[in-house]
């Protein structure tokens, strides 16, 4: 779908410029591209058509969802440079609404996992009565006994991320819940997060 290349500048973290048999698009919600810079769902398109691929295996409604108009929507969020590279965000389906904005999950996962405090994050949205969602942030501390503050988690995110995206609320706990595969049970912190924060604004530490 997309390459890097040195000699044009597109290095890592870019997931690079789109191949030469391939037309790459970012889409919003309506199905309509997204200016430069913003957050938009990763739409292809191939000649010939069916280079990308041609369905999902007995299962028309999934195709139906996944090919429209001839270009296949891939479920992952990016944001494309003024060079025409792109960058990943996070799956559509692991996004955050805040203020009518799309903040990726994993993003901000990246952005804390670099806390020098930080041993594993989960970032999820919960309810926010005035900006759609908050930012609520589940952190593992790497020594135990240490204390961390949604303040001083908010400072380390200045420069880092967009205000946006900055979490404002937090919960220390001992793990993460995982499911079968090893990957954090996000369900199981929405679950967490419902008890505790019903509204979950997180104005203050947490």
């Amino acid at each position: 779908m997309t390459g890097t290349n040195a000699e044009i500048g597109v290095r890592h973290p870019s997931m690079g410029v789109p191949l030469f048999d391939r037309t790459v698009e970012l889409f919003d919600e309506q199905d309509q591209p997204v200016p430069e810079g913003a957050t938009g769902e990763l739409v292809i398109r191939c000649d010939p058509p069916g280079a990308v691929m041609d369905g999902y295996w007995n299962n028309p409604e999934a195709t139906r969802a996944a090919l429209r108009d001839g270009w296949l929507r891939t479920g992952d969020l990016a944001r494309r440079d003024r060079a025409g590279a792109y960058y990943f965000v996070g799956r559509s389906k692991d996004v955050i609404k805040r203020s009518g904005e799309n903040v990726g999950a994993e993003e901000v996962e990246a952005v804390l996992s670099d806390h020098p405090a930080v041993k594993e994050v989960a970032v999820i949205g919960v309810p926010d009565e005035y900006r759609d969602e908050a930012v609520m942030a589940f952190v593992v501390i790497v020594e135990e006994g240490d204390a961390l503050t949604l303040q001083q988690l908010r400072a380390f995110c200045t420069g880092r991320l967009a205000d946006f995206k900055v979490p404002t609320a937090l919960r220390v706990v001992d793990e993460l819940p995982r499911g079968l595969l090893g990957k954090t049970d996000k369900r199981a912190l929405r679950s967490l997060a419902a008890a505790d924060h019903p509204l979950a604004r997180g104005t203050g530490d947490n």
